[in-house]
């Protein structure tokens, strides 16, 4: 499985005065035109980080209690990452207020100086720009799912 990717979606990285009342979406010049991809989520999250994988779906098992059981294994595997876990799901958007900015950025740089894999190194890397421009504006952070 090692060039295989099960993972497809994005997230593109915005940056937002106040990420979780925003009218309208993201406007242009919010958008930073950088995106973290399915590949470099997958390689980050379960090369580097070794999070657990999703368990198959047991049919007519309740779908939000799927949903809350694998973000809750994903999220305790990364429990010295808080800010990280929260990017659990490739397909559902994350927001960081301002004050949270600077932790997500350490957790990254944390993880970037522990790995040789390329794509979360690259993936790493927008999430850190990402950051560095919130940080230059004090705004809050929005990983927006397409």
């Amino acid at each position: 499985m090692e060039n295989e990717f099960t993972v497809f979606g994005k997230l593109d990285i915005c940056v937002a005065r106040d990420p979780e009342n925003r009218v309208n979406g993201i406007s242009k010049d919010e958008y930073l035109g950088i995106s973290l991809t399915g590949p470099q989520w997958e390689s980050i999250f379960y090369r580097v980080l070794h999070c657990p994988e999703p368990e198959l779906y047991v049919v007519g098992e309740d779908l939000d209690k799927y949903h809350e059981r694998f973000r809750s294994n994903f999220q305790n595997h990364l429990h010295m990452y808080p800010m990280l876990g929260r990017i659990w799901n490739i397909y559902d958007g994350v927001n960081y207020m301002p004050h949270e900015v600077e932790q997500f950025r350490d957790e990254c740089k944390k993880v970037l100086n522990s790995t040789s894999n390329l794509l979360a190194i690259e993936g790493l890397n927008h999430l850190i720009i990402g950051c560095n421009k919130a940080l230059e504006l004090d705004y809050g952070l929005v990983l927006d799912s397409d």
